[in-house]
């Protein structure tokens, strides 16, 4: 786990409310359209995505011409994508709807994997679809972050993750974790199946409000 993220779950930490359950949410495909506004930022670059596997290295071509985009021109353009265009993601649907009434039941961070400089306009990002909560930028895998949350937490944690080896990671490091999965991209959703780490899937925001107001209820 990197400095800056330590440092931010600390801040946090000091701020929040312990005295109720805490739910941990991934952004993008979580609380964030993170693949519908890759593509439009793609397209308007020349590219689109064949989704033919769980990656974009290999799935990227010009558009109007049967060319595959090569490896250096993918990791120019995701670099560019997210300098310049990830912080204009709007929300999922349901998630600002969904997270404004279990906030009064569960504390709420947002563990995003972001470089540490791209904290303040994450959040910036996330206030402006009407889910302000703090964030905590996080470097790969995202089981030390959330053992650290969970081992200065008083009750039960919860984790929604749409990749699954973040869910595989969460349940080595974390294992009284209650882990959610959910992909909200009705692209990428059939192509990523639930992992068996996650204790339960769900395709609607709608369903996972109902589970978690279940669950912050035991």
């Amino acid at each position: 786990m990197e400095d800056h993220t330590q440092a931010q779950i600390g801040s946090f930490l000091a701020q929040a409310d312990r005295s109720k359950p805490l739910l941990i949410c991934d952004a993008d495909e979580v609380l964030l359209q993170f693949f519908a506004t890759l593509e439009r930022f793609l397209d308007a670059e020349g590219f689109h995505v064949r989704l033919e596997s769980f990656a974009l290295h290999g799935n990227v071509w010009h558009n109007g011409r049967e060319e595959q985009a090569s490896d250096e021109t993918v990791s120019g353009l995701l670099q560019s994508f997210f300098k310049r265009d990830i912080h204009t993601a709007p929300a999922v649907t349901g998630a600002p709807e969904a997270l404004e009434i279990l906030s009064a039941n569960l504390s709420i961070c947002v563990l995003t994997n972001l470089p540490g400089e791209q904290t303040e306009a994450r959040a910036a990002c996330l206030a402006e679809a009407g889910m302000a909560y703090p964030v905590i930028c996080n470097s790969g895998l995202k089981g030390k972050a959330v053992r650290m949350l969970q081992d200065n937490w008083q009750h039960p944690v919860a984790f929604i993750d749409d990749l699954p080896h973040n869910h595989d990671s969460v349940a080595q490091m974390a294992t009284d974790v209650h882990r959610i999965h959910y992909i909200s991209s009705p692209k990428l959703s059939p192509i990523i199946e639930k992992p068996d780490s996650a204790h339960i899937r769900f395709d609607h925001w709608r369903d996972i409000h109902a589970h978690l107001e279940s669950w912050a209820a035991q």
